[in-house]
């Protein structure tokens, strides 16, 4: 109920029973003479007094009624409140946790991609080539592997970092490309070498597909590397 009605309600009712109280008396005692007599008007406010102590005591419980209402509002609106903070708190709490295991998540996924890549090394690959064809077909063979692992990384790992899919803005579509094509352009000069004799055009040919994968090797990473800044300054 509100406050002012409640007020407005507890005056008239109490002014009612004043007016009725005064209307029985005067109705009763109308046609006697004002007395002069301390015993009458002692028995005159005995009569109010018998009247307006119920009416004051109904007043003072309707009063008390009233307050013990709003204290238990207030009380309620400030455990709801109390309960929306801890609420917020709680899911803020949680919002953090996740954060933070989905960085841990991609801290770990960015170190495998890096020791992934980190096998592509120029040096093993002329050592190979200056150990013969064994040692080239083993090579062959790892980085042919390793080609294969950093395509399904690609594709499989947008979960952690939603710039690897297809359809993002800022997906390394021409950086993924570049790099799998300088891989297989190596393995097809590599798989050209059948003895450990080679002619000075098949040596630069075979420096210079191995500083191109280098080259792409780090320009993907660069990329990698600036997608994930402009993803968590994103979220």
């Amino acid at each position: 109920m509100p406050k002012k009605l409640f007020y407005i309600l507890g005056a008239i009712f109490l002014v009612i029973l004043i007016v009725v109280g005064t209307g029985l008396f005067v109705a009763t005692f109308r046609s006697s003479e004002l007395s002069t007599r301390t015993d009458d008007w002692g028995q005159f406010g005995d009569y109010f007094g018998g009247i307006m102590n119920p009416i004051l005591a109904c007043g003072n419980i309707l009063v008390l009624w009233y307050l013990t209402s709003m204290v238990q509002a207030i009380e309620k609106s400030r455990d709801f409140a109390k309960s929306q903070d801890e609420k917020d708190s709680k899911k803020r709490e949680l919002e953090f946790q996740k954060k933070l295991f989905l960085l841990e998540l991609q801290q770990t996924a960015y170190k495998d991609l890096l020791d992934l890549l980190n096998k592509i090394d120029p040096l093993s690959i002329t050592s190979a080539v200056s150990r013969g064809p064994g040692a080239i077909k083993k090579k062959v063979e790892q980085l042919g592997a390793i080609r294969i692992e950093i395509i399904a990384y690609c594709k499989c790992q947008y979960h952690l970092f939603p710039f690897l899919s297809q359809d993002h803005v800022d997906y390394p579509g021409d950086e993924i490309l570049a790099m799998d094509a300088s891989i297989n352009d190596l393995l097809t000069g590599l798989e050209k070498i059948k003895s450990n004799s080679l002619t000075e055009d098949q040596m630069e040919e075979l420096f210079g597909l191995i500083s191109f994968l280098s080259t792409s090797r780090d320009v993907f990473v660069n990329v990698f590397q600036k997608s994930i800044i402009s993803n968590l300054n994103a979220n």
